[in-house]
């Protein structure tokens, strides 16, 4: 999901929207009730942005998840490898036992 391309290019395609919704705004009129409305949304926009930069707890929350799941889904993996291996070996351990020694007889 980070390596993606796309995910990277968000932030600067969003600050690039705000900068023309900035441009646009230009031409409102600052007492009309739609210009607060959608200066409100840019400021709204423009704090949803700056929460998602590599400094943000949000961008290191992601990230500490992930990692967390590549873990989870590396141990899986060996869990699956020796269950395709030996499919005992959720009801049998691993280990050989000793061969018993018969007792003597009394």
């Amino acid at each position: 999901l980070l390596a993606d391309p796309s995910t990277r290019q968000l932030p600067e395609e969003l600050a690039g929207a705000l900068a023309t919704l900035k441009r646009v705004l230009g031409g409102f009129d600052p007492d009309s009730p739609a210009y607060g409305e959608i200066v409100g949304a840019a400021r709204a926009a423009r704090l949803a942005i700056e929460g998602l930069g590599p400094d943000s707890a949000a961008y290191r929350e992601l990230v500490d998840a992930l990692s967390a799941a590549q873990l989870t889904i590396r141990d899986a993996s060996s869990l699956l490898r020796v269950l395709e291996e030996r499919p005992s070996a959720l009801l049998f351990s691993s280990g050989r036992a000793a061969d018993p020694t018969p007792r003597r007889p009394r």
